[in-house]
């Protein structure tokens, strides 16, 4: 992220050239990034509706956020799932919607 702030502040130095920056668009920061590092700001339950890749219908279900990350220009959720008592991987463009609840989850 630190990078990602770096790039936009040069670009943002240099606007004279922004006809001449190109940068690809990435899908799924737009909805949930901002969400997401809000509830991980307070340690807050978050709960998501994902469709998990190859499937046809969606599921909802709480998660306590650790982390994002970009990889491969996709954004990814590192988050404990209270169901499974799993941590797993969730792709931020499969959630069709989240919410933050009022939970509260210790960072272990």
């Amino acid at each position: 992220m630190l990078d990602s702030f770096a790039v936009g502040h040069l670009i943002g130095e240099n606007l004279s050239l922004k006809d001449r920056i190109l940068v690809s668009q990435v899908p799924s920061a737009h909805s949930h990034l901002a969400t997401l590092l809000d509830a991980m700001r307070e340690n807050r339950v978050v709960t998501i509706t994902y469709c998990a890749f190859g499937k046809t219908t969606s599921h909802t279900f709480p998660v306590e956020p650790y982390g994002v990350k970009l990889f491969e220009n996709r954004w990814y959720l590192l988050a404990h799932n209270e169901h499974y008592d799993d941590v797993r991987i969730y792709g931020l463009d499969r959630i069709d919607h989240m919410e933050i609840t009022e939970d509260t989850f210790h960072l272990p």
